[in-house]
């Protein structure tokens, strides 16, 4: 037989796949359609449904929300125990409004037929054939006009459980639907695959092949999804109302599962497609009759995001693998629609793709359309170049460098100008533009030019010029409460720093990147006042204090890791990015002309 022969995609067309009915074991069956969807264009951002109705006669204390399956639910903490309690009912007597959504919107009206596979591709060893026929039929013997598609052993085997026995199934399957060897038609299609994810009836997401323990962790996932409920903007946490265990959502309830449960979930929550950067897009556009399915077994991706967000804020009895699986699971769904593309790229740093360029362009769905509508994905040019004009871009859309906390020298990308950051290495960048670590030009527009293909010319005003660093790179808690040597802290804690207050608070507001409790109130990440911190700053080190700030203030940690604690000339201190050398200019121009000087 002949190998399948793809034929030139129209525009506004993709493929269908539609996937005969057949037993597990029968030969894999395929029919390949061309089709037209004219998809409409549709906001990036978090619509909410709801209205100054559902704020209306709020009692005291009261607060009104949307579930991550769209539906309004109602809340409220008491002020003196911290109990929650949730309601699907608005809580004022005699008022009754929609709990359900009561706006509509193009993805409401535009109804599709087919579902959207997210899978991991796998490896190539073990391929297995397909047999593509030039019409629909239930499964029969080959007629001579089939055509072959080799497909790899993860996508056949999923094809295997998710095809009916009675009837045909129509999936948007990419390494099936997208001609992989036509550049081009890539790049065309993987610019619309946020529509194609977005509009599809719902997204199935392939785990792999059943195990003996996936039952018990499905059952034990949804039971647990089943107690709580989680808000779309902001993650808000509450009890359901429809739960049977009220305390299961509290952070201090400890769940009864014996070890073979913990075993289950873990195994469940190590499969690959966990880890895959793809699926953060694919799953954030989905929408809420979206699953897993592992083998047979479905889970509702909702009440699996609601089962993993419990889990993730339990302090006790939750197994310490499963805790940090579940971090990194996590930043799957809060990488979500309305986020900045900085804050996106940021998000899925440490997902896994095959090629480079996919860090920015399997995440171009999740971005603002605004800007990620100036991106044409193109698999022919090297993708150095594309980080490259991707950070140009939107330097040029935001008229800031919000990007370049990316840049380094130990890390740059290959034949490029050190500039240009490197989005494929798994590194926590430096902020330049965050209104707490003390940028020199605030928010004010970058000026710069890019005649030349290697220089990137910025104006800007010089600060200060580093003269000695502390002793070490922070990374850890320790290092970054002893930036300055006990001795000398002894010696400078009186002294006066250049803008007038003691050496003390500015070495304290600085190790804190400003995250104090008097600027910003008691929040998560400010629990500490700018006098609690002085007092830990100047506790000897291997004290009781010390080690209790290492345990509850690992936000200070995250903010300057991988930094060095510098003095300039002029006196002033700071955190300066860990390739930084003595004799360099802490403001933006000096900075780029001394990398552009090396890469020349």
């Amino acid at each position: 037989m002949n190998r399948y022969e793809y034929s030139k995609l129209e525009p506004q067309e993709i493929r269908i796949v539609t996937l005969a009915p057949g037993s597990y074991d029968d030969l894999i069956h395929l029919f390949i359609s061309h089709e037209l969807f004219d998809f409409p264009e549709y906001e990036s951002y978090l619509q909410t449904a709801i209205t100054p109705e559902h704020k209306k006669h709020l009692p005291l204390g009261w607060e009104v929300g949307e579930t991550i399956e769209g539906r309004i639910i109602y809340n409220y903490v008491d002020p003196e125990t911290g109990a929650e309690r949730s309601s699907w009912e608005h809580p004022a007597l005699g008022l009754s409004v929609s709990r359900d959504r009561v706006q509509h919107s193009v993805i409401d009206d535009f109804k599709t037929d087919y579902e959207s596979l997210s899978y991991t591709w796998g490896s190539v060893k073990n391929s297995q054939t397909a047999y593509v026929d030039n019409h629909l039929a239930a499964v029969r013997d080959f007629a001579e006009s089939c055509t072959t598609l080799e497909l790899r052993e993860n996508l056949a085997c999923a094809l295997k459980h998710l095809r009916y026995t009675d009837k045909p199934r129509r999936l948007w399957i990419d390494a099936i639907c997208i001609n992989q060897k036509d550049i081009k038609e890539r790049g065309s299609q993987v610019s619309c695959m946020h529509k194609i994810y977005k509009f599809a009836k719902r997204v199935v997401a392939w785990l792999g092949p059943e195990l003996d323990s996936t039952k018990i962790a499905i059952s034990t996932l949804s039971y647990i999804g089943q107690q709580v409920e989680l808000a779309r903007a902001g993650g808000g946490f509450m009890p359901s109302p429809d739960c049977v265990e009220k305390k299961l959502y509290s952070p201090e309830y400890s769940l009864p599962y014996d070890d073979d449960a913990w075993q289950s979930i873990y195994h469940y929550l190590k499969a690959t497609w966990f880890d895959r950067l793809w699926v953060i897009q694919e799953v954030n556009l989905s929408n809420a009759k979206s699953v897993l399915l592992c083998g047979t077994q479905e889970l509702s991706w909702a009440l699996f995001c609601r089962s993993v967000s419990c889990l993730s804020r339990k302090r006790i009895s939750v197994p310490e693998k499963i805790s940090v699986r579940l971090g990194k699971i996590c930043s799957i769904w809060a990488t979500s629609l309305g986020r900045t593309f900085p804050a996106v790229l940021f998000d899925s740093r440490t997902a896994i793709c095959v090629e480079p360029v996919d860090k920015i362009y399997g995440v171009l769905g999740i971005g603002p359309r605004i800007f990620t509508n100036k991106i044409q994905p193109d698999y022919g040019i090297y993708y150095g170049e594309v980080y490259k004009r991707i950070f140009l871009e939107h330097a040029r859309f935001v008229q800031r460098f919000e990007l370049f906390g990316w840049s380094s020298l130990h890390q740059a990308v290959t034949k490029m100008p050190t500039w240009v950051p490197n989005f494929s290495k798994n590194c926590k960048p430096f902020r330049l533009h965050t209104m707490d670590l003390g940028c020199a030009s605030g928010f004010s527009c970058a000026d710069f030019q890019n005649e030349d293909d290697h220089m990137l010319e910025v104006l800007g005003l010089q600060v200060s010029t580093v003269s000695t660093f502390g002793t070490t790179t922070i990374n850890s808690m320790f290092e970054l409460l002893n930036v300055v040597p006990y001795k000398e802290l002894q010696q400078r804690k009186h002294t006066t720093y250049l803008t007038g207050e003691s050496f003390l608070d500015a070495l304290a507001s600085t190790v804190s990147c400003g995250f104090l409790l008097e600027r910003h109130g008691r929040n998560g990440l400010t629990a500490l006042s700018l006098q609690q911190l002085k007092s830990i700053i100047l506790t000897p080190a291997g004290s009781s204090k010390k080690e209790s700030a290492e345990r509850d203030f690992k936000y200070l940690l995250a903010n300057v890791r991988g930094h060095k604690f510098v003095f300039t000339e002029r006196g002033y201190i700071g955190f300066v990015p860990g390739c930084t050398l003595p004799g360099e200019f802490s403001n933006l121009r000096k900075y780029l002309d001394w990398h552009t000087k090396r890469c020349c």
